[in-house]
């Protein structure tokens, strides 16, 4: 698996390919994409190589990490703005900008969901939310603990301001109550097969998937694509039973 071309639009779309940014590795950053159940898809000497010089060989420990930056951001963020509204819905607006969907929409923003590495689908929308705090930890991680510099939230906080189209958010968020972000909807995952509609022979079975993951959200375009899927299939467990006669062994005379 080649991940140049994926580490050159990573850095590019996150402004991570200049400055002091350079120097972080390669594979720390792709390491915010990888969800732990998408590990077996990277090759071994990958993951020697990762769970070697890190300990870990997905975003879990990261995404951890972000989780708390973002909040200090969003913190920061939101009492830098002077008003008695901001003040008393604090709670309510940095609740709705941590949120999944709004992660989400900031990623989408930039195509980095695409980057994801991962085989299941069904976990798109989560796992990309995900990512966008795993990035943060990983920044941190690179500029606490391998560049050893003690302005790294500073440094991530400057980044994020300049990165993210926050500014819009916060606007919407003191007009209208909601980050209104667009949001395009998503299919999630196929759901099972229905049994087959005769129990004796040929008939039919269904399956259905639903535009939830996510919802078309502000105006996002809806989901393309059949919601149903029907196949021919054919089912003998409620056929009638053969009663095979038996007849009683005849009686020998003496």
């Amino acid at each position: 698996m080649n991940f140049d071309d994926k580490i050159v639009k990573i850095r590019e779309r996150l402004n991570l390919n200049q400055g002091f940014w350079t120097r972080l590795p390669d594979n720390l950053l792709l390491l915010a994409f990888i969800p732990v159940e998408s590990t077996n898809l990277l090759p071994l000497d990958f993951r020697q190589k990762v769970q070697k010089e890190y300990g870990h060989t997905d975003y879990d420990i990261f995404e951890f990490m972000g989780d708390a930056i973002l909040e200090l951001i969003i913190t920061q963020l939101l009492f830098e703005i002077v008003s008695v509204t901001t003040i008393r819905n604090y709670s309510v607006f940095r609740q709705k900008i941590v949120q999944n969907l709004t992660l989400y929409c900031l990623m989408q923003s930039k195509q980095l969901c695409d980057e994801l590495i991962t085989s299941d689908p069904s976990y798109y929308f989560k796992e990309c939310a995900d990512v966008f705090e795993a990035i943060l930890g990983v920044l941190y991680y690179f500029l606490y603990y391998i560049e050893a510099n003690r302005e790294a939230f500073s440094i991530i906080y400057d980044w994020f301001r300049r990165t993210w189209n926050i500014q819009s958010l916060l606007d919407s968020l003191l007009t209208t109550g909601q980050t209104n972000c667009q949001i395009d909807g998503r299919f999630g995952p196929w759901s099972v097969w229905s049994p087959c509609s005769n129990k004796c022979g040929p008939g039919l079975k269904q399956r259905i998937r639903v535009c939830n993951n996510p919802s078309p959200q502000f105006g996002g375009l809806p989901c393309v694509g059949p919601t149903n899927e029907i196949q021919s299939c054919y089912d003998t467990s409620g056929c009638p039973k053969k009663n095979k006669y038996k007849p009683k062994p005849k009686s020998r005379s003496a």
